[in-house]
């Protein structure tokens, strides 16, 4: 019985792999963990991005929404890496899909840099909207500072330091 079930997973593996258009990379279980032909993150990505014509299609599409929903994205904000932290706003700047709210929740940041950084944003884009709370209260009650801006149809939660894709919301 064994034998034959390692026969029929090959001859479906197989089957698979022959019905499939893209190239796949299956990792077995014992290659967990290993980088199967360099990082599988960034292969998966590369292959799973969308392309220029495919970002254009969904454009169109847009335009054809009845209604368009805005997302409320929160994200609470506590003394993040500059660099993450603007690389972080600029993917939800660059949404081709333009109904959305970014509220940002600051947690008290002991650094000076973060609240620059904010109101840089702010004044540049007025979809983001800001709390600055008083006291920290750790992501909890920061993403619940975060919530509290947010008037959006759809609540998306965003770490300080997450990239999204372009395709996103």
């Amino acid at each position: 019985r064994s034998i034959f079930k390692r026969f029929l997973a090959k001859i479906f593996k197989h089957l698979y792999l022959w019905t499939e258009e893209r190239q796949v990379y299956i990792v077995e279980a014992d290659q967990i963990g290993q980088h199967v032909g360099g990082d599988s993150y960034n292969q998966w990505l590369s292959r799973h991005l969308p392309t220029e014509s495919t970002l254009i299609k969904l454009k169109k599409e847009m335009d054809g929404f009845a209604k368009r929903p805005v997302f409320s994205i929160v994200m609470p904000v506590y003394n993040p890496s500059p660099a993450y932290f603007r690389a972080a706003i600029e993917s939800v700047q660059a949404q081709i899909y333009p109904e959305w709210e970014l509220c940002l929740s600051d947690d008290n940041s002991s650094d000076k840099e973060v609240k620059k950084i904010i109101k840089e944003y702010q004044k540049r884009d007025s979809r983001i909207k800001v709390v600055y709370r008083k006291e920290n209260g750790h992501i909890a009650a920061a993403s619940n500072s975060g919530l509290e801006l947010a008037t959006g149809d759809y609540i998306v939660l965003m770490d300080q330091d997450d990239l999204i894709t372009t395709d996103a919301l």
